[in-house]
């Protein structure tokens, strides 16, 4: 039975990724980046619940700094390819001229 559900979860974020692969060559780049994410959370999932004390193992405190280290260089690489904004800050919003 948990083998059925790792099966489910692969097949669908594969054919999320070619969902991307066919985004892509359309031309629709918000959806491929979306469609990413999706094949990403749902292979995540097919390690979920079943396999969540192997999983947990393998998280030391290095594996995820390293986690947030990536997500960190993958969260920059984003914002440098979005337009150039002010982070909003509420002391900032609210402040008199």
């Amino acid at each position: 039975m948990a083998t059925d559900k790792v099966a489910y979860w692969l097949d669908i974020a594969n054919y999320d990724l070619d969902t991307a692969e066919a985004l892509y060559n359309s031309g629709r780049w918000l959806y491929v980046a979306f469609m990413c994410h999706q094949v990403i959370e749902k292979t995540l999932k097919a390690r979920y619940p079943e396999d969540k004390d192997a999983l947990s193992r393998t998280l030391t405190p290095q594996a995820c700094r390293q986690i947030i280290n990536e997500t960190k260089q993958l969260q920059q690489w984003i914002e440098g390819h979005l337009p150039e904004t002010r982070p909003s800050n509420s002391s900032a919003d609210t402040s008199e001229s």
